[in-house]
């Protein structure tokens, strides 16, 4: 999926770079076939193929993509955080799950944060490559993404890398329409974070 042009999220939904990698991470090894079983879905705003998934999936809500990693996926959500766990977005049971957003949270993006979450999977496939960030170099050279959603693309950047307890309550809670409350929680996200970067939430 190309960016035509890279747009800035004023909402700060980019803290899934932060917590995907804790509370649904396991290291399994999965066949090669399975990984692929996404390559025939076309997923160009323009083609017929992302449009045919969501049709045989209503849960299919996007796509996202990581620059520099072999992250590349739709984004499911479901009324909770359990069925895409070990679900493909074709509803087949796979021990790679699916890349999927938290219930709680609107998939819009409307919200202040969002979280998403996959497996950390040992052949790199889902959120396996995310550990790249851990590394400055590849920190410092990796700064962009996308998501593809309700029909148009929106370009993410990553602002921070952290590993953090599965039960931080603090990382993976909903927040009010409160700016003060949006301001102390990005500053909890960044005295978390091992590398960083300034952005504007303006």
């Amino acid at each position: 999926m190309t960016v035509q042009k890279r747009a800035r999220f004023k909402n700060v939904f980019l803290v899934f770079f932060c917590v995907f990698v804790a509370l649904f991470s396991w290291q399994r090894v999965v066949e090669a076939s399975d990984y692929d079983h996404y390559n025939p879905i076309e997923k160009d705003a323009s083609s017929t193929g992302f449009e045919t998934l969501q049709h045989l999936n209503k849960d299919v809500c996007g796509w996202i993509s990581l620059d520099g990693t072999k992250v590349d996926y739709p984004l499911l959500q479901s009324q909770d955080n359990v069925k895409y766990l070990d679900r493909n977005a074709f509803g087949d049971y796979t021990i790679m799950g699916s890349i999927f957003l938290d219930y709680r949270f609107n998939p819009n993006f409307t919200d202040f944060n969002t979280i998403i979450y996959g497996h950390s999977m040992a052949s790199g496939a889902m959120f396996g490559e995310i550990k790249k960030f851990a590394d400055k170099e590849f920190f410092d050279q990796h700064r962009y993404g996308s998501i593809y959603y309700n029909g148009r693309e929106r370009g993410l950047e990553i602002f921070g890398i952290l590993e953090v307890d599965a039960y931080d309550t603090e990382i993976y809670r909903t927040l009010s329409s409160k700016d003060e409350e949006h301001q102390a929680y990005y500053q909890y996200l960044l005295s978390k974070a091992k590398y960083k970067r300034d952005v504007s939430l303006t």
